[in-house]
């Protein structure tokens, strides 16, 4: 199954194949903590430099942190970890300034 693809372009724009659409990071309601954590979070950069990966790595997932998407997926089961993928659309002089961040929350579902 993929969960994420996207292509660079050297002195261009590439753009993200998979998922087809997305829906704005604002929509996950900033400042809804509900303590639920997430125990791990491993990170992966696509052209973006990685000076001071782990930092930049805790940074976005405590941005996921605080939102509802923790509480919503621990209600059907229970957060595993998250994955973050730093992504550049062109390669050449990019920096973290310019990438976007991509997390993806795995969960195991209990019915």
């Amino acid at each position: 199954m993929t969960v994420f693809a996207a292509s660079t372009v050297w002195a261009g724009r590439g753009d993200i194949l998979a998922p087809t659409t997305w829906r704005d990071a604002s929509e996950l309601h900033d400042g809804c903590g509900t303590g639920v954590t997430i125990p791990r979070a491993r990170g992966y950069t696509l052209g973006v430099p990685a000076s001071d990966e782990a930092a930049t790595v805790e940074r976005v997932v405590n941005a996921v942190r605080r939102t509802a998407l923790p509480g919503a997926l621990a209600r059907r089961g229970t957060v595993l970890d998250a994955v973050v993928i730093g992504y550049t659309r062109s390669a050449g002089g990019a920096d973290d300034e310019g990438a976007e961040w991509v997390v993806l929350v795995d969960a195991a579902w209990t019915e």
